[in-house]
């Protein structure tokens, strides 16, 4: 899925580990990681990785942080406490700081669609 459509970022969870997540007050982050996140090259200087997390290095380039080898399960604490620290290197990034990259202005173009709003 990286090589087909080239993501700056991507994250793979469900509803109720973000909500974990995102704390009891629903704080609202502009990356909230999950059991597996894919961060693009250009955050290579801005997240490392956590002890103990599984890295995987794609041939396209950045890097998958991934909480377990093991199905992901939200009543297992070790993998909550993975989940949680993918999630707590995210803190740079999810500063007021600018973007490490430049997302596309609206509208852009999907090549083969028409333009986005």
């Amino acid at each position: 899925m990286i090589a087909a459509w080239e993501p700056v970022w991507g994250t793979v969870g469900n509803m109720t580990l973000w909500k974990v997540l995102r704390g009891d007050a629903g704080e609202r982050h502009r990356y909230t990681g999950g059991w597996m996140v894919y961060l693009g090259a250009a955050f290579d200087d801005h997240v490392a990785a956590p002890p103990g997390i599984v890295v995987r290095h794609p041939p396209q380039g950045g890097r998958l942080l991934i909480a377990t080898e093991e199905p992901f399960s939200l009543a297992d604490p070790e993998h909550m406490k993975a989940a949680r620290a993918i999630q707590k290197s995210f803190a740079a990034i999810n500063a007021d700081d600018p973007l490490p990259w430049e997302p596309p202005a609206p509208p852009f173009s999907i090549p083969g669609r028409e333009k986005i709003a």
